[in-house]
């Protein structure tokens, strides 16, 4: 095992950190820029255009960051850009394993996976995320706040809602004149 530590540019602080694989190292500053460490000291800028609130390498090298309005960005390390990623609520974290398995938490608590580029809700009442490079991911859970026998209540690690949309058309196909009864 191996602790570095690296020093911050001059008058910068860090508000996300994170390191993959051969310590490629990515941070955030209190300022949303989101600098890649060059060894020695050494930070370069990568694309300021977007403001960032997090960053999150991958074990293979993937970089994704995470938008001040809560958008997903992947970095395009040949276009030296961040790519939009379609995301379909706002998140509040993200942490990523490999360029296919990245996860994603919201303000309501729900887990997202990024996967075959679109993005699953997975479960609900996560707080925290951390994504392992195996595929796996280990969720804290939200402290519930509600009666568990309450009919509104969603606990922890409860499956998400069906999407309206795949329960509209479910619901339209089971009307139709000839479809088969379930």
């Amino acid at each position: 095992m191996c602790f570095k530590q690296v020093k911050t540019p001059p008058g910068k602080h860090f508000i996300s950190i994170s390191a993959g694989h051969e310590l490629r190292v990515w941070a955030v500053t209190q300022d949303h820029k989101v600098l890649k460490y060059r060894g020695l000291g050494r930070w370069k800028l990568r694309d300021p255009s977007i403001p960032m609130v997090r960053v999150s390498v991958g074990a293979d090298g993937a970089v994704f960051g995470l938008g001040e309005d809560g958008r997903v960005f992947e970095w395009g390390g040949m276009e030296n850009r961040w790519r939009p990623l379609p995301t379909p609520v706002p998140f509040k974290q993200i942490s990523v394993g490999t360029s296919n398995s990245v996860w994603a938490v919201t303000e309501n608590h729900q887990l997202y996976r990024w996967q075959t580029a679109k993005w699953q809700c997975v479960a609900e009442g996560v707080f925290d995320i951390s994504a392992a490079g195996d595929m796996m991911a280990v969720a804290i859970p939200v402290t519930p706040s509600c009666d568990p026998a309450a009919p509104d209540c969603v606990p922890p690690g409860s499956p998400c809602p069906p999407d309206r949309a795949s329960s509209e058309r479910a619901a339209a196909v089971k009307a139709k004149p000839g479809s088969a009864k379930a």
